[in-house]
C-alpha cells in the first residue's frame, strides 16, 4: 500500500470503511499529537512501541490492538530497539459508536489485519470486501456482549418469512425454548395479538393478495401454509366473512 484511501460510500450507514494501510516504522517513529473525526484501529503484527492517549502511556507490542476515537488527543511512537510493524483501518458508521465504550488497547486475533494488509492484491469490490471484513472485527471485539433477547420480534419475523410452512404455535415455542402461554401473552403485549391468532391472520392477509392476484384457491392455500383446503376456506371466511372463492370474485369449485 501503505495507505489506500476508501471513498466514503453513504449506503454503507453501519460500518463505512475510509482507509487502511500497514507501515514498518523507522526505530523511534512518531505520530502525533493528531485529533481524528473517525475511529481508527491499529494492529501491531510485530515489533514494539508505546500508545498515549488520556494522560497514559501504553507499551505495546506483537498481537495487542490499540484504538483511536473520534476527538481523542493522541501519539504513538515505535520503540528503538525492536520498531513496530502494524495494519490499520479508519472508519465510522453507525455500529462504529458503540466502539466508542471499548478501551484504548486490547487484543483481538490477527486474521482481519492478515487480510487487510494483502488487499493491494484483491481486485475489485474493494469497499464492499472491506465492509464485511469490518463486521468481522465487530464481531471479534462484541461477540461475548450480552443483548437483551427480542423474542417477539424474533417470532415475529420468523412467520413472516416461513408463514407458508407447516409452523404452530407450539413448535415456535419449542424452538425458543418458551412456555408457550407465556410466549402468547409476550407477543400480544407487544403486537396487540396473541400468537396463535397474529400466525392465521398473517397467513390471510398474504391469502387475500394472492387471489387479488388471480390464483386459484387450492394453490393459494398450500402457499399459506394450509395443505387441507377445506380447513383453508373455515379460516378464511373466519377471517374475511366470505369464501376465498365469492372474495375473489369467482364461482368457482375449489379444486
Amino acid at each position: 500500500m501503505p495507505e489506500t484511501v476508501v471513498s466514503e460510500n453513504k449506503t454503507f450507514q453501519d460500518l463505512n470503511p475510509l482507509f487502511v494501510g500497514y507501515e514498518y516504522c523507522e526505530p523511534g517513529h512518531c505520530f502525533g499529537p493528531a485529533v481524528r473525526e473517525y475511529y481508527l484501529l491499529h494492529y501491531i503484527m510485530a515489533g514494539k512501541g508505546s500508545y498515549f492517549v488520556e494522560g497514559r502511556e501504553y507499551r505495546l507490542q506483537k498481537g495487542d490492538c490499540f484504538l483511536i476515537k473520534p476527538g481523542q488527543l493522541t501519539v504513538y511512537r515505535a520503540d528503538r530497539d525492536e520498531p513496530w510493524y502494524y495494519v490499520w483501518i479508519g472508519f465510522n458508521g453507525r455500529l462504529a459508536e458503540d466502539f466508542r465504550n471499548l478501551k484504548p488497547v486490547s487484543r483481538v486475533g490477527a486474521g482481519v489485519f492478515l487480510e487487510i494488509r494483502r488487499l493491494e492484491d484483491f481486485s475489485g469490490l474493494r469497499k464492499e470486501y472491506l465492509t464485511s471484513l469490518l463486521f468481522r472485527l465487530y464481531c471479534d471485539f462484541f461477540q461475548n456482549r450480552k443483548q437483551e433477547k427480542d423474542v417477539a420480534g424474533e417470532l415475529y419475523e420468523y412467520i413472516c418469512y416461513n408463514y407458508m410452512s407447516d409452523i404452530t404455535v407450539e413448535g415456535m415455542a419449542a424452538m425458543v425454548n418458551v412456555d408457550r402461554r407465556y410466549l402468547s401473552r409476550l407477543f400480544k403485549k407487544k403486537y396487540g395479538l396473541p400468537l396463535k391468532q397474529f400466525l392465521v391472520e398473517y397467513r390471510m392477509q398474504r391469502a387475500a393478495q394472492f387471489l387479488r392476484e388471480g390464483m386459484s384457491v387450492s394453490c393459494v392455500a398450500d402457499m399459506v401454509g394450509y395443505h387441507d383446503v377445506c380447513n383453508f376456506s373455515k379460516m378464511f371466511k373466519k377471517v374475511w366473512g366470505q369464501s376465498p372463492a365469492l372474495f375473489a370474485g369467482k364461482d368457482i369449485c375449489l379444486f
